[in-house]
């Protein structure tokens, strides 16, 4: 249902396939049978050479992997944790990644350097707090030991029974300090002897839990000073500039996650495809025995063309990505069958280009409304609904004569609508002794018959502007939607302001507002199409006055039928044999002839208002047809 209400062609994907010629009769087949990949000429050399400027660039492209997994594991460890989306950037834009993958390599390495510092920080703290509370004021009392003398920093498991084995060996231990670590849940101890250091640990052996290296733990404390208060006051001002400056970093990183996760992922997945293909790619240029070919299949088909390539050898290689914006990609039309056939108009007319509106749905509904509108006759309707049926099925299906019968039923059927709205059956107000009720009199009610013709134009003309300004802003050229496409709709509503003072005789208010609306719009104009936007200002009204044709080639054809009708009805009155067959032969002939006309004149008229008044408003021409490999071209579009 989503293909069917879609007003852009079918989104497309490039394909580029390599493999040995022992593989080439099996691809081809498979892709005759497929019936996806449209094919496209390119030259081998050219085809290589896209690839070398890449291999050329893997150094710089594996550097960029290293350095972005090297971040996204500190993001991972970080909490920050990258979901793999699938999505891929295109080739030729990686390089200009690698300055933000730098850079944000830069940043986890700077934020590595800042915790490990923290962590350094953390470590002098708890040396520097641990000697303060066992009563170490000064570090040179540490480092200026009188010879044979000596201090022994160790954390043991029993405090009375080592102070029990230090004290019965007076002759070695001068004193001891102790205190109980409720962090560490253990008994720290600093012990001052004289003699040999092996002799006092030793005698406690079985207690002690570790020795500490004093002489390292006074060589990281030294750079702060040799007073343990002072240390410890100079350690907690750093740590909190230090913990300020990782947060702030934290926080950039974390923005750049958030805004820029999917990017990432798919630079990770792009990157590493990248480097896996030209790898490839650089085993193929050595066989000297390629089949290659490249071009354009629905990317909703792709995945089914990779894998039936993969089924005849893992070894093809097989590239898919989304086109650039500016590549000349095929166009590729589907509807429902109902709407399909209307694209006999862009055939006539031009293809879209690719990423751009495709009006096919929308003549689906506006062209059988005007046609209908024209013709407006049950009469004519139903003659005109059986020669389309006929057409349709003495024609080739998806031919263009089929696709144009198609249109015409739908279009009689909008007339047969409007016939009972006008109540008309080949111009006569009734059916054998019914009477057909007129909802509007073309013939009586002129005025309103033009009026309605014209608000079909305003309607349509600015739902051709709004599509313009929706389409410039997909490519978000915002100044060209004001000023190229809003501007006019804001010129209508100055116009419709200052008319509506003096048609319902409001007040002033109306029209100075309308007069600064039209001179905003003028200049809104200029801005965006110059001179040229200035001579076209009276086309607007130019372009809604067309739209009378609605009503007026209507009431020329039921002028003609009146006519025919009014010698009718007299040769009737006569009531001569005479006068029966020539009121015969005229309602044959006369009818006919009008009918013709009422077949080709709304056919046309109807057209026209679509390709001069509503195409120029947003519809961009030249695209190429979407012809994929194994369907004719005269089967293409059933």
């Amino acid at each position: 249902m989503l293909k069917a209400l879609s007003l852009f062609p079918e989104k497309m994907c490039k394909v580029k396939i390599v493999a040995e010629k022992s593989l080439k009769k099996r691809i081809i087949d498979l892709l005759y049978d497929l019936k996806v990949l449209h094919i496209e000429e390119i030259k081998f050399s050219d085809f290589m050479h896209d690839a070398q400027v890449d291999i050329e660039n893997l150094d710089k492209y594996s550097e960029m992997l290293i350095n972005l997994e090297s971040a996204l594991n500190e993001m991972k460890e970080a909490g920050y944790v990258i979901e793999n989306t699938g999505g891929r950037i295109s080739e030729n834009k990686l390089l200009k990644y690698e300055k933000d993958v730098h850079a944000l390599e830069e940043m986890f390495r700077k934020l590595k350097k800042l915790r490990e510092e923290y962590e350094r920080l953390n470590r002098i703290y708890i040396e520097a707090e641990r000697l303060r509370k066992l009563g170490v004021h000064d570090l040179n009392i540490l480092r200026d030991n009188k010879p044979g003398v000596g201090f022994i920093l160790v954390s043991i498991k029993d405090l009375d029974k080592t102070a029990e084995i230090l004290r019965k060996n007076g002759k070695s231990v001068i004193s001891f300090n102790h205190y109980f670590d409720e962090d560490a849940k253990r008994h720290f101890m600093l012990i001052m002897y004289k003699g040999k250091e092996e002799d006092i640990l030793n005698s406690i052996d079985e207690q002690v839990i570790r020795k500490y290296d004093l002489e390292s733990i006074l060589n990281l404390l030294q750079e702060y000073g040799s007073n343990t208060k002072e240390i410890l006051d100079k350690v907690v001002h750093k740590k909190a500039k230090l913990i300020s400056a990782i947060k702030d970093l934290e926080e950039t990183i974390k923005k750049k996650y958030v805004k820029k996760k999917d990017e990432l992922s798919a630079l990770l997945n792009t990157l590493q495809h990248v480097i896996d293909k030209y790898e490839q790619i650089d085993k193929f240029k050595e066989s000297k025995s390629l089949f290659y070919v490249t071009g354009y299949v629905p990317c909703k088909d792709s995945d089914r063309l990779v894998r039936a390539l993969k089924r005849i050898s893992p070894n093809i290689y097989i590239e898919v990505h989304e086109v650039e914006r500016g590549e000349d990609v095929p166009v590729k039309i589907e509807h429902t069958r109902f709407v399909n056939p209307f694209r006999v108009f862009l055939d006539i007319y031009a293809l879209p280009k690719y990423r751009y509106i495709d009006p096919t749905l929308l003549m689906f509904f506006t062209f059988p409304l005007f046609y209908g509108f024209i013709l407006g006759d049950i009469g004519y309707g139903l003659v005109l609904g059986i020669f389309a049926y006929i057409l349709k099925k003495k024609t080739p299906k998806g031919s263009v004569m089929n696709n144009l019968a198609k249109v015409m039923l739908l279009s009689a059927s909008s007339s047969i609508f409007f016939g009972f709205l006008f109540g008309e059956f080949f111009g006569f107000e009734k059916i054998g002794d019914y009477e057909l009720h007129s909802y509007l009199h073309r013939m009586h009610e002129i005025k309103e018959l033009i009026g309605i013709s014209i608000l079909f134009g305003l309607i349509h003309i600015n739902l051709g502007l709004i599509l313009g300004i929706y389409q410039k802003i997909r490519y978000k050229e915002y100044w060209h939607a004001l000023t190229e496409k809003f501007s006019w709709i804001l010129l209508q509503i100055g116009v419709g302001l200052v008319a509506y003072k003096y048609i319902a005789n409001a007040s002033d208010f109306y029209a100075y507002t309308g007069y600064v609306v039209i001179v905003t719009s003028i200049v809104l104009i200029y801005l965006g199409e110059g001179l040229k936007g200035l001579f076209e200002l009276p086309g607007i009204l130019s372009n809604l006055l067309s739209y009378a044709r609605l009503g007026a080639v209507g009431l020329s054809s039921i002028a003609i039928a009146y006519v025919i009708n009014l010698f009718v009805e007299q040769f009737i009155e006569s009531g001569s044999i005479g006068g029966y067959v020539a009121a015969i032969v005229l309602f044959l002939v006369g009818h006919t002839f009008n009918i013709l006309l009422g077949i080709i004149g709304p056919f046309l008229h109807a057209l026209r208002l679509h390709y001069v008044e509503f195409f120029t408003k947003f519809y961009e021409g030249g695209g190429k047809e979407y012809k994929p490999y194994g369907i004719l071209d005269n089967d293409h579009r059933r």
